[in-house]
């Protein structure tokens, strides 16, 4: 039986202040909602560069490597957009590894940029 949904705008948010160099492994961004979200692109803002690595509600990667993120994250209102839809599921985990590249605290923000399923 196929399922009808209503499709909504969503935005999810990352905000973290990184430590110089730090890097965090297995940080993540949780759907805090009842229905799933598709993930189309991503922006945000940061002070200094830093490096990103995706790992998707299926537990694998979405790059086998970090990326940078002026690849992976686009600025303000314009998102990179993801080269396939990425699913999170209610209450589903998106997996961060970041890795700040400045000798600084670095603020970082990242837009999920997003449609919300809502069953009808």
């Amino acid at each position: 039986m196929e399922q009808n949904y209503h499709v909504e705008p969503a935005l999810v948010t990352y905000d973290r202040t990184l430590t110089a160099n730090e890097e965090r492994l297995s940080d993540t961004i949780t759907n805090t909602e009842d229905y799933p979200l598709v993930i189309l692109g991503l922006s945000g803002y940061k002070l200094s560069d830093y490096e990103l690595q995706l790992k998707l509600p299926s537990g694998r990667y979405l790059s086998q490597s970090r990326i940078r993120d002026t690849i992976l994250v686009g600025q303000g209102p314009f998102p990179i957009l993801m080269p396939g839809a990425i699913v999170l599921p209610p209450r589903g985990q998106l997996g961060l590894n970041i890795k700040n590249l400045a000798g600084a605290n670095n603020p970082v923000q990242i837009v999920l940029w997003c449609e919300r399923r809502v069953p009808v």
